[in-house]
């Protein structure tokens, strides 16, 4: 005759016993939270890429002791156990007679979170502060890459998260940079949103304050204005108009209230531009020869469509500003020409437009 052993439902530290409770009974809303959360830092922080982990000996689904308390069905982030319960090893049965001390065991199994879907173990997440820097890298032009220059942030004109702003100024009324190359225009526009350390200060406007110089918003406000009044007569230049909307929105949000009128006048020249952009479009688009022409014009129309949309965001500042009806006109008619302008395969738009 032989007696089974009893092993104790729950582990004996109380952190690891309250743990244990709250997973068999945790609410539907933070499991699809934790879920949800957990699946956006594995997918950008690339943990999928680690190694393979360890397969574990018992889920806690599995565990027949505890499986009829279970609540919530275990889907994503849940429990499971490197170690081996009593019940699945050689001693959880004896034969009689035996104290019962050899019978009555603690809980074997150690719980843990395990991810059921990328079978990865939570604590094999490297403990750092969650960062998604390595997604909102600078595109280096060709012709810095030609120089030797793989690191753009080492260029004289990108370097020092201080002093950027001063440069990219410098830049903007020099003859130094080709912007008309693509490129060029790109790095610069990613140079501008690039948000700047907070070692020194928690003020919004971060360790970098020369949005509050007066001096550098009127002259940053002049260069904008003299691109837009450049490049309006050149719908084929779309990368270019890009560059001064950013810088446009940029002093928008960041500048000093009384340079707020200034900005915003700047931000809606813009769509002024673009909408006679999109109606120019809209004529060749309709009245093109080929498969070919049909397609560029698409993407043309596409482009001048996002830039028209883009100055929208100056009505979510918390200002309470509202939209005039000219805006709201070509708000309305650059979103239908964007959807008239879908035939484009997404996965073929340059990659300009990725960010």
């Amino acid at each position: 005759m032989a007696i089974t052993v009893h092993e104790d439902f729950l582990p004996s530290d109380s952190w690891q016993k309250a743990a244990l409770v709250f997973e068999l009974g945790i609410p539907k809303f933070l499991h699809a939270h934790r879920n949800a959360t957990w699946t956006i830092l594995s997918r950008l922080e690339h943990l999928g890429q680690m190694g393979a982990s360890s397969e574990p000996s018992m889920l806690l689904d599995d565990y027949s002791k505890v499986r009829p308390y279970m609540e919530t069905s275990t889907r994503g982030v849940s429990m499971a156990s490197s170690k081996k319960s009593f019940l699945q090893t050689q001693y959880k049965r004896y034969r009689m007679k035996i104290d019962w001390g050899s019978i009555d065991l603690p809980l074997g199994l150690s719980f843990e979170y395990y991810d059921l879907d990328s079978k990865v173990w939570i604590r094999n997440v490297a403990q750092e502060p969650v960062s998604l820097q390595h997604l909102c890298g600078l595109q280096v032009p060709k012709a810095l890459l030609n120089a030797g220059v793989e690191n753009p942030t080492k260029v004289s004109w990108t370097d020092g998260l201080t002093s950027r702003w001063m440069m990219i100024l410098t830049e903007l009324g020099a003859s130094n940079l080709n912007f008309s190359d693509q490129e060029t225009t790109q790095l610069l526009k990613q140079l501008a949103i690039q948000a700047a350390p907070t070692q020194e200060t928690d003020d919004f406007l971060r360790d970098v304050h020369i949005f509050r110089e007066d001096s550098f918003c009127y002259r940053l406000a002049s260069q904008i204005e003299r691109r837009l009044e450049t490049i309006r007569a050149n719908w084929r230049e779309i990368h270019r108009m890009d560059l001064p909307i950013t810088l446009a929105l940029k002093l928008h949000a960041l500048a000093a209230p009384a340079m707020r009128p200034r900005a915003y006048d700047l931000v809606q020249r813009a769509p002024k531009a673009t909408t006679q952009w999109v109606s120019h479009h809209r004529n060749d688009y309709y009245h093109a020869e080929d498969a070919d022409a049909t397609m560029r014009v698409a993407l043309y129309r596409f482009q001048a469509s996002l830039l028209c949309r883009r100055p929208i965001s100056v009505f979510a500042d918390g200002e309470g500003r509202a939209m005039l009806a000219d805006e709201l006109r070509s708000f309305v008619e650059a979103s239908i020409a964007l959807q008239q302008s879908l035939a484009v395969d997404p996965a073929k738009l340059p990659s300009n437009l990725e960010t």
